[in-house]
């Protein structure tokens, strides 16, 4: 995984510096975001907030040691330093997802729904672009969404080449991913990072000041798979939106 994200960024030119300075921009929107993250949180043990984001300089940044670089390529501009990849981690997340005739019998007031999904497979060799490809087809699927009508995007952000990359895919500015900071910021909890960026979409949907705001979430797996989803906030009764639904 690693070399194939380092073969990646030389190949496509996404340098070293480029990738710090954005790891750099999701530590500190993680942690100029500590107090509102921490409304999703469940405490443990004491802690509030995750405790891996922290402040870091420039220069900082560069002194981190390269893990991985492509084969004849320069590790002072194309390497991945460990600021760049998102650090293995513990978590969870709960999301509860329920039909209308659910919420319906269960008497459950529902304000997001779940518009599109898609599940894709691509090359085993580049895993990281798998996120973007499966954000393409469910935005088709949610009915030709444009980027320009997404209100929030989350991408849990293996490593910063492959935000950068999303990004520039799906035409977006690398600024628009994760807005309160990413996977690279908060760490990888393998096999919950996808369900912890679907409640960052979702937390930051129910504070949208749009009524019918919609956000897409993102995420690529070892192997080759992309998964993505597109959520719409609901605005009053679940069953009169029914015919936006598919």
């Amino acid at each position: 995984m690693l070399l194939s994200a380092a073969r990646y960024a030389a190949a496509h030119g996404y340098t070293r510096s480029e990738q710090e300075a954005y790891a750099l921009n999701s530590h500190a929107r993680a942690v100029a975001s500590q107090d509102l993250l921490a409304t999703e949180i469940v405490p443990l043990l004491g802690v509030r907030h995750d405790a891996y984001p922290r402040l870091i300089s420039a220069e900082r940044a560069a002194r981190m040691p390269v893990v991985a670089c492509a084969e004849n390529a320069a590790p002072s501009t194309f390497g991945l330093s460990t600021l760049t990849i998102s650090a293995q981690a513990d978590g969870a997340a709960f999301v509860l997802l329920m039909s209308a005739q659910a919420c319906a019998k269960w008497d459950v007031t529902a304000s997001m729904a779940l518009k599109a999904h898609a599940s894709v497979g691509s090359a085993p060799e580049i895993p990281l672009i798998a996120a973007e490809l499966a954000a393409r087809e469910v935005l088709k699927r949610a009915g030709d969404l444009k980027q320009h009508e997404l209100a929030c995007v989350e991408l849990h952000d293996a490593f910063a080449v492959q935000a950068l990359s999303f990004a520039k895919g799906l035409g977006l500015r690398p600024e628009q991913l994760n807005l309160h900071g990413g996977g690279i910021a908060r760490g990888h909890p393998i096999g919950a990072s996808a369900a912890v960026a679907l409640v960052r979409l979702l937390s930051d949907l129910a504070r949208h000041e749009q009524p019918d705001a919609k956000g897409l979430v993102a995420v690529a797996g070892a192997g080759g798979l992309g998964s993505a989803g597109v959520v719409q906030k609901l605005w009053g009764d679940l069953h009169d939106q029914l015919n936006f639904l598919p």
